[in-house]
């Protein structure tokens, strides 16, 4: 939910933002964590962020089971999906990564993948500085959190969840759409 210029400075309590300086969202109204759920209960969060709409339209009117691998236009660069199959690794190999211009929702097809997770705020060891162009940072920090996603379930990660993908036995085959922050 991200709201105008008049409005924010109307929300704001002594000098302290109630939004995220990322992403813009109402940070303690609408608390956006990371988020694990079934892809049929995805239409309730379509209005958690304006593109989740399109997101949703675009799982009704695609079978992503049999479209071929690779890199989807959705609503040209402010949504797109990478659809594919992934080796997966083991936890120690996983990085934290974080976006600043884009949430990240990730959808398990087939297989299952854990996630780590950490408070972007908790992150004290980068590595290296944010790479402008692909809108990735890596962190040395270790997750404070795993969590399994199994076929048929997405995660939603927002620019305050430092993410590390890809965690498993075997491969998977997901699709991450990515959408860019209001």
């Amino acid at each position: 939910m991200r709201l105008g210029a008049r409005r924010r400075r109307a929300l704001s309590r002594g000098g302290r933002s109630l939004f995220c300086h990322t992403c813009g969202c109402l940070r303690n109204l609408f608390v956006q964590k990371m988020i694990l759920d079934s892809i049929d209960r995805f239409a309730i969060y379509a209005g958690m962020n304006g593109r989740f709409e399109k997101v949703l339209d675009f799982f009704r009117h695609n079978d992503l089971a049999i479209m071929p691998d690779g890199r989807y236009q959705i609503e040209g660069n402010s949504i797109y999906m990478v659809l594919g199959e992934n080796t997966l690794k083991n936890e120690s190999e996983a990085m934290l990564e974080v976006h600043d211009r884009y949430i990240d929702i990730q959808y398990v097809l087939r297989g299952q993948e854990s996630f780590g997770w950490r408070n972007r705020a908790e992150c004290s060891s980068p590595q290296g500085k944010m790479d402008p162009e692909r809108d990735i940072l890596f962190f040395n920090d270790r997750p404070s959190t795993l969590l399994s996603v199994t076929a048929g379930q997405f995660v939603i990660f927002f620019p305050h969840d430092a993410h590390a993908p890809l965690i498993g036995e075997g491969r998977d085959r997901k699709c991450i759409i990515k959408v860019q922050t209001e």
